[in-house]
């Protein structure tokens, strides 16, 4: 009995070779997705969710098939096969490749009553790059979606972390406020030359401007670039 729970559990287990990954953002120019599968049988269910609606439900003899999704949507996919092996996993196609933590735009001070605030600065991304079987992987620390897959040459991934703008003065009693610095974008790579994949945004925010829509310099000043940190690794 525990040798048929534990075959079972292994039966259960996604299978090596699943494409795309799980939870992956797939960039590319358009929503045609190719789905690959590694299951033992001659014949499977796949099943294609988006927005809780099947698009694809059948039974097929192939490990693989390729299909239109919409862009900016979460995917869910499921394949069994014959004896209770199943493997699949959630994707997106995004519209737009791209990472932000830009400052917050500022606000103008008040002659009588202060307040006001500068442009936020940018914000500290890390970023690591691996190649595997599939292609190129990009990881970042940040909240929700984090795992990116160039899954067509040429394609790039804009990361942006730069300073906000400062706040313009609406009339005459407000003072413009400072941009705020640039952020810092750390990418960690082994063999990849991440130029090819990267379109880097660590400037710094500019000053608002008067009420005349000129700059201001005894009151407000452009922030500080940020920078770029590539570490190297084995």
């Amino acid at each position: 009995m525990a040798l048929l729970c534990l075959l079972l559990l292994f039966a259960l287990q996604p299978e090596s070779g699943t494409y795309p990954p799980d939870g992956v953002m797939l960039i590319q120019s358009s929503g045609t997705v190719q789905l690959r599968w590694q299951l033992p049988g001659k014949k499977y269910h796949l099943r294609v969710e988006q927005n809780s609606h099947a698009i694809l439900d059948e039974f097929t003899s192939n490990s693989t098939t390729t299909l239109l999704v919409a862009r900016q949507q979460p995917v869910t996919w499921r394949v069994s096969n014959e004896t209770g092996g199943s493997t699949g996993g959630s994707f997106s196609v995004p519209f737009r490749a791209e990472i932000r933590a830009d400052g917050l735009k500022g606000h103008p001070r008040e002659y009588r009553y202060g307040g006001g605030r500068p442009g936020g600065a940018g914000g500290q991304i890390h970023l690591r790059l691996q190649r595997d079987a599939n292609g190129m992987n990009l990881w970042a620390d940040q909240p929700g979606p984090n795992h990116y897959l160039f899954s067509q040459p040429g394609m790039r991934l804009f990361v942006s972390a730069r300073g906000g703008n400062g706040g313009n003065a609406p009339r005459v009693g407000f003072y413009a406020t400072s941009g705020g610095n640039g952020g810092v974008i750390t990418i960690r790579t082994s063999d990849a030359p991440w130029r090819d994949y990267l379109d880097l945004d660590f400037g710094a925010g500019k000053a608002g401007l008067d009420c005349w829509g000129k700059s201001d310099s005894k009151e407000a000043s452009d922030g500080k670039p940020g920078k770029v940190v590539t570490l190297i690794e084995p």
